[in-house]
């Protein structure tokens, strides 16, 4: 009764606030459009993917534009962000304002930062939203098909579309519904400052989170995910492995399991640690490890992408693929650029082999890439910037 009343309490004030803005919106219109005002986010507790490298990039080459980064006041790197200025806090009313007033929305997330306002105030509000509404990317669009989340008809963000490859451009023309005009072709900006900062010899397991499993308490001890992961953490041959040659694994679980770290907690030992997102964001942990274990989720290309072995463990391949009713755009078995397997065994054998390897990449890895990335430089920011000023 106490969390309806809560909720019910921070609408009106929602309400109230995104009423105040739109009065001044309305008043100011002019004024506030002449000042070509940017939004850039990611999502309420992110700061760590395409929109803080863009966000970052542009703060320092234009630092006299006005362009922001929206986020949670309570988000992990709220500190860290603040340093570069220029911040919006959701909810607020300054971040109302400036949503109504911007010339260009980005997100790699959607329009996520609208108001909690009564139904069709709220539509009200969306609708008055003129600016450009650009999804920023968030990851390689391959393994997973999000027909039912991006098609042009349906997404919130539907202007334009970044891209990283003619490959991905191609999925997003014939199969979401966007015109060849909408893909922008420039990489995406993380990958500017994509490159290894090894620390010791670390295996990073980073497995993506499953569908209908993000709220089950204690029921998700009952799950192959759990009963998988934690089997292979506890493989005596690769422990022995790892305490010979000084290799740790790090476990860090996707944002909508992190709810979960407590349950691996049992299996942390010398080797093994399980690492919570306020700790080490996503792009650290693949900077700094030499190799790295997943299964369905584009932190694969990431990691390839420095020319670093990549495992992926598909240890529930049949039930993945038959859950979803849209399919991969590409065979998840033979078109990535990783060592493939259902099996614990084989990932214990391939991992011994890697370090004794001394972590060199797999063969064919790089020739796999280049499908998947036009560009390997980097001047992403500089590109996506230009293209959206041709926008105009």
């Amino acid at each position: 009764m106490q969390k309806k009343i809560k909720k019910l309490r921070d609408t009106f004030y929602q309400t109230a606030l995104s009423t105040a803005a739109k009065v001044e919106y309305l008043l100011k219109k002019e004024k506030l459009k002449n000042r070509a005002i940017w939004i850039i986010s990611e999502t309420e507790n992110q700061a760590q993917d395409n929109g803080y490298y863009f966000f970052k990039y542009l703060r320092e080459k234009f630092p006299e534009k006005e362009i922001y980064y929206l986020i949670g006041k309570e988000a992990p790197r709220v500190k860290e962000l603040e340093k570069l200025q220029n911040i919006l806090y959701l909810g607020e009313y300054k971040s109302i304002l400036y949503i109504l007033s911007a010339k260009y929305i980005l997100s790699t997330h959607g329009l996520w930062m609208l108001p909690s306002e009564f139904g069709l105030l709220r539509k009200l509000t969306k609708k008055m939203i003129t600016a450009k509404k650009i999804k920023l990317g968030h990851g390689i669009t391959a393994m997973k098909n999000g027909k039912a989340t991006y098609s042009k008809n349906i997404y919130s963000l539907n202007d334009f579309f970044v891209a990283g490859s003619e490959f991905e451009k191609n999925i997003f023309v014939e199969e979401y519904g966007y015109s060849e005009k909408e893909v922008l072709v420039t990489g995406f900006p993380r990958y500017d400052d994509m490159e290894s900062d090894l620390s010791d010899k670390i295996i990073l397991f980073m497995p993506t989170w499953r569908d209908k499993q993000d709220n089950l308490g204690e029921e998700f001890l009952k799950t192959e995910f759990y009963t998988k992961v934690m089997s292979l953490l506890r493989n005596e041959e690769l422990q022995s492995f790892l305490r010979e040659k000084q290799v740790k694994i790090y476990l860090y679980l996707h944002e909508n399991f992190q709810k979960y770290n407590s349950y691996f907690y049992n299996a942390e030992n010398e080797n093994i640690k399980v690492i919570k997102n306020k700790e080490k964001n996503v792009k650290e942990l693949l900077k700094m490890s030499s190799c790295l274990i997943s299964d369905y989720s584009s932190v694969i290309f990431d990691f390839a992408y420095m020319n670093k072995p990549v495992i992926s463990y598909q240890f529930d391949y049949e039930k993945y693929i038959n859950s979803r009713e849209e399919k991969p755009f590409v065979d998840i078995k033979t078109e990535i650029p990783a060592m493939v397997t259902e099996s614990e065994k084989e990932i214990v054998e391939f991992l011994k082999d890697v370090v004794r390897r001394d972590f060199s990449p797999l063969e064919n890895q790089q020739k796999c890439l280049k499908k998947y990335f036009k560009y390997t430089d980097d001047k992403n920011c500089k590109r996506l910037y230009e293209e959206i000023l041709k926008l105009n």
